[in-house]
């Protein structure tokens, strides 16, 4: 799955006593099924200032490999109607936000990687791996430096990876795709096309006010 997408921001005009609407958005949530989409991630909200949820990845099949636009969007499956095996569409990225995914490989069964707040989701590598997920960003807005916003991998007979927060993909020996951090906004790893495993859950938002 794609990233949340990641904004940040300086001088916000407060006014005493006027509530500001804050909502920190849920994760994507995955399915056992490589066939159906899971859910996109959901919006975080600070006042006037919007990050979307991260987009939704595609799947093995053939009215569902398109990945979902988003934050960042979601990387592309595989169509299950062979010998071809097509490459889906790319999820879309938001500007300002983050990028898009990445494609994932005719002829086999590699997922591409979701995007990130900094890079475009890794497409899948012919007879290697699924794609990468793409960059996130450090910020140490916390207190800490903590890496927001990382794209999940996608999944394959050889997974892709993740620098940390997003969620690894799933391979031959583990078809399960790896949860992302939470309140990372990032996005889970797709699953190998087995059936009865799951594709990781996205990470849940977080909005840091200083």
């Amino acid at each position: 799955g794609g990233a949340g997408g990641f904004r940040a921001a300086t001088g916000y005009a407060v006014t005493a006593g006027s509530p500001i609407t804050v909502t920190v958005g849920d994760g994507g949530t995955a399915t056992n099924d490589f066939a159906v989409y899971g859910t996109a991630g959901g919006d975080s909200v600070f006042g006037s200032i919007t990050s979307l949820g991260g987009g939704k990845g595609g799947c093995y099949g053939s009215l569902t490999s398109n990945g979902g636009a988003g934050g960042s969007g979601g990387g592309a499956g595989c169509s299950d109607a062979g010998p071809s095996y097509v490459s889906g569409a790319v999820g879309a990225g938001t500007g300002g936000q983050g990028n898009a995914g990445g494609l994932a490989i005719d002829g086999a069964q590699y997922a591409g990687g979701g995007g990130g707040a900094t890079g475009a989701g890794g497409a899948a590598v012919a007879g290697t791996r699924g794609g990468n997920g793409g960059l996130g960003t450090s910020s140490s807005i916390s207190g800490v430096s903590v890496l927001y916003a990382e794209g999940g991998a996608g999944g394959g007979i050889v997974g892709g990876t993740t620098a940390g927060s997003g969620g690894d993909g799933g391979y031959s020996g583990s078809a399960y795709g790896r949860n992302a951090v939470a309140n990372s906004g990032s996005g889970g790893g797709g699953q190998y096309a087995t059936a009865a495993t799951y594709a990781g859950n996205g990470g849940s938002g977080i909005v840091v006010i200083r």
